[in-house]
């Protein structure tokens, strides 16, 4: 037996239409010893979700655009004291997409070498870690010395100098020293060696020089911010309190790397709007029309194919510091229970004992091929007999085992030239070795197509796939349209709750070729050749026809 072009729906009705993936979003809040060296965890919190396969984050409010502590009680809300006043404020991760990314996406809709697996995928800016001033607030008023001082995804921010899309930050770590007490600052030795009314005098590895209070001097490659001093008469009981480090000022403008981040390649960027203006973000969201004191982080990566490091099942985005990370935690159903169907086109099927004597069905005729690996998967339901339509079962029958095949004339019927009949014929367990009649449809009667039409809602199929929870008509063959020159098959999935798919229903559409003689001749117009529009996903990719025939 020849075959040519198949169609294999390895994961289709499991992993496509029915499967969800659970979505994790997992924030961790952490106590920070030191920026540079030992943070610990010590609560952590996570919003869970399953979102179907095909779609997004936000589709259908499987997570909502914007989540705030009441979601992930990580997150923070609450006062911060900037120059004497307390003003409320609050962390909020926001999901800006059109599509409603990120999405969970399969080898169908994306990437071939996705194989199997599912992954999600998004563009650049879609994902949004956001500082929000709850109360009216003028930050341009932050100087160095008496800075806004926030803690944002674990870093300690002491801003000043803020314009609109910019502000500057004083990093390093701060120390408080007695009077000749040293400390260790990126492996050299830093002393305070003495302390004046306004300035102290400090040697790194044994290079002294004096700081003023509210100064910054850089020495052997080590910045210091002074403080504060205290002086006392005796000097071992004086102190200083300082910032050390490297680079410890810097200023970071809109579209900059954030903290950490790889400065020419960074994941995450900083997101810096009308900064300087006195008012409120409390309402800034994805919406530009909002965007006021706009202080957060957005990716800058996007997740587009196999060589992005997509996060697929059991794996996690994380954003820096691993403050909060977005996972893929599994899908609903495992692999052990997905099962295939296979739609394959041969060019000699034996139907030789089919009983149909009318018709040349011999041990070669051209036919299309359904198995599946579920044991008696198929489900066919007695044909309405009608105009154009012919029952011979009149029981419900689950196969093994399904050929279609295509002439002018129906099984032990006469026909005329211009028909264009569509021949079903099935196996069951208890008769593998003989293939039986169960119908036929005149695909050239209006009337008769239109009843196998799963584009219009209709009631008849040429089988059901029946396995655990998917019966009756969750997934179904029909015809869509028929011509001298081709059939359109399709293939049409209905979920129990509409909204988990677009629209209410999913559907694959596979076009086969017919010869001169009007029976069957490849997937698509050649054998052996793939062609794009031989095979269509509908609604597709982002919600849109979508061909996959070269897939």
């Amino acid at each position: 037996m020849k075959k040519t072009r198949i169609l294999i729906f390895t994961i289709l009705f499991i992993i496509i239409f029915s499967t969800f993936a659970t979505a994790n979003i997992l924030s961790q809040l952490k106590k920070i010893e030191n920026v540079k060296t030992e943070k610990q965890v010590i609560a952590s919190t996570s919003l869970q979700n399953q979102v179907p396969l095909g779609q997004g984050f936000t589709n259908n409010n499987y997570f909502d655009i914007t989540i705030q502590d009441d979601d992930i009680s990580s997150l923070f809300v609450g006062a911060i004291n900037f120059q004497g006043t307390e003003y409320d404020t609050s962390e909020e991760l926001q999901l800006c997409s059109a599509y409603s990314e990120p999405y969970i996406a399969t080898s169908l809709m994306s990437d071939d070498d996705y194989h199997r697996d599912v992954f999600f995928e998004m563009n650049k800016d879609v994902l949004k870690l956001a500082y929000k001033f709850d109360e009216f607030i003028d930050l341009t008023t932050a100087t160095i010395s008496d800075p806004l001082i926030i803690d944002f995804l674990g870093y300690n921010l002491k801003i000043f100098d803020v314009q609109d899309n910019q502000f500057s930050n004083l990093g390093g770590v701060e120390y408080l020293l007695n009077a000749g007490d040293s400390v260790e600052v990126l492996g050299k030795t830093v002393t305070l060696e003495n302390v004046g009314s306004n300035s102290a005098q400090i040697s790194v590895d044994g290079v002294s020089q004096s700081i003023s209070v509210g100064s910054t001097i850089t020495i052997e490659g080590i910045d210091v911010y002074m403080l504060y001093v205290i002086s006392r008469t005796e000097l071992e009981e004086s102190s200083a309190a300082f910032i050390a480090g490297e680079n410890i000022i810097q200023t970071y403008r809109d579209g900059d790397a954030f903290i950490g981040e790889d400065l020419n390649d960074p994941n995450w960027v900083w997101d810096i709007r009308n900064l300087a203006q006195n008012g409120t973000s409390m309402y800034a969201d994805c919406n530009d029309a909002n965007d006021n004191l706009i202080l957060r982080i957005e990716n800058d990566m996007a997740l587009n194919d196999d060589t992005d490091d997509s996060p697929g099942t059991g794996q996690c985005l994380d954003l820096p510091n691993n403050f909060l990370s977005i996972c893929l935690d599994s899908l609903t159903i495992p692999e052990d229970e997905y099962k295939d169907f296979i739609m394959e086109f041969n060019t000699d099927a034996d139907l030789s004992d089919a009983g149909c004597s009318n018709m040349d069905i011999d041990s070669s005729v051209p036919a299309i091929h359904l198995t599946t690996t579920q044991t008696d998967g198929l489900d066919l339901e007695p044909f309405i007999e009608s105009e154009g339509i012919i029952l011979n079962v009149s029981l419900s029958t689950q196969a093994s085992e399904m050929w279609l095949v295509l002439d002018d004339k129906a099984c032990n019927n006469v026909g005329l030239d211009n028909d264009l009949w569509l021949n079903v014929f099935y196996k069951t367990t208890e008769s593998l070795r003989k293939a039986k009649f169960f119908g036929a449809i005149n695909l050239a009667n209006q009337q008769a197509l239109d009843s196998f039409n799963q584009d219009l809602i209709s009631d008849q199929s040429l089988f059901k796939f029946n396995y655990i929870n998917t019966v009756e008509d969750n997934i179904k063959l029909g015809v869509s349209s028929a011509s001298s020159t081709d059939i359109n098959f399709l293939l049409q999935v209905r979920s129990d709750i509409p909204e988990e798919l677009y629209g209410s229903y999913e559907s694959l559409r596979m076009n086969f070729g017919l010869d001169a003689e009007k029976h069957f001749f490849a997937l698509g117009d050649l054998r052996a050749t793939e062609e794009r529009e031989e095979f269509a996903w509908i609604p597709g990719g982002k919600w849109f026809e979508t061909f996959i025939g070269t897939k």
